[in-house]
């Protein structure tokens, strides 16, 4: 069986500078026995050992592209217990001090249901949407809930959409929660890279411009061995490798096999130079400076 440990605050990772470590961040573990099956002829097999490794919660997160669910709209992650791994109100942090039940949150205290107008049937939904992630089921429900702005000097009142779908082979629920009236119309304004006429760089130049700082356009899947200065240092080199022979884009991100599989001779380690790049968010991230640029050129 593989085994999933609650969140935690701990561990070292590290970041795109050199000789840069982010600590106490928060993780989860995963963990499973190695068996010696070589003799088929035996149901029993000896154990061998057991392999693990740490996961920090910011590399979950990295999945659900978060410029896909709007301004207002967000993801998070609940374990089997009702707890939140990751969360926007999820907030483990007091003063820089770490707050005793930060790894035991439940869903019901971030999510902070309208009691006021319809308080009986507000929390028996929330208390269904929880019960169905915990179960593992497959669902979508709505909820009038509080909502703050401005560092928490304001609320209001927003009826939200929420979505759930289980995590293959771990104890973990994905929901998304989407304000009502989202996701009718999408804006679509991309630049085919392949297709300029010029070197996409030329609209790079310069220390005037910023990438969103939590959204991944590109990234190496070994982090540990490619430093850049910043984020944006990092997009013009994806953006220059655009131009190589044979350049594919990867926006799909590396699946594990699946554990029902007794064979994995096949499965092949992911090179050092591998990486993942999302398409559509770099032609979006082109087609504004290349907007942009013709903006100030007039």
């Amino acid at each position: 069986p593989i085994h999933w440990t609650p969140v935690y605050a701990g561990g070292k990772t590290n970041t795109l500078l050199a000789n840069s470590v982010m600590e106490g961040q928060l993780m989860t573990s995963v963990s499973t026995p190695i068996f010696d099956r070589r003799n088929y002829s035996e149901r029993a097999a000896n154990l061998l050992g057991v392999v693990g490794t740490d996961i920090p919660i910011r590399q979950l997160m990295k999945l659900v592209p978060p410029y896909k669910l709007g301004v207002n709209g967000y993801s998070f992650i609940v374990n089997n217990n009702g707890h939140v791994l990751y969360h926007p109100d999820l907030r483990p942090l007091f003063v820089e001090t770490l707050k005793p039940n930060y790894n035991n949150v439940d869903l019901s205290s971030v999510e902070l249901v309208d009691s006021e107008t319809m308080s009986l049937e507000n929390n028996t939904l929330l208390m269904d949407l929880r019960h169905d992630m915990i179960e593992q089921k497959e669902g979508e429900t709505e909820l009038r809930v509080k909502v703050h702005y401005d560092d928490m000097k304001r609320v209001t009142i927003r009826r939200h959409k929420y979505f759930y779908h289980p995590i293959d082979d771990t104890p973990f629920s994905l929901g998304l929660a989407l304000p009502d009236g989202y996701g009718m119309y999408e804006v679509l304004a991309e630049q085919e890279i392949k297709l300029s006429h010029i070197n996409v760089t030329e609209y790079f130049k310069g220390n005037n411009w910023r990438v969103h700082p939590d959204w991944v356009y590109c990234e190496y899947n070994y982090a540990n061995e490619h430093y850049f200065a910043s984020p944006e240092e990092q997009v013009v080199h994806f953006l220059s490798r655009t131009r190589r022979p044979g350049w594919k884009w990867m926006s799909l991100r590396p699946r594990s096999p699946h554990r029902s599989s007794e064979n994995h001779a096949g499965t092949k380690k992911m090179e050092k130079e591998s990486y993942y790049c999302d398409k559509s968010l770099m032609q979006s991230l082109v087609f504004d400076a290349m907007i942009t640029h013709d903006i100030q050129r007039a």
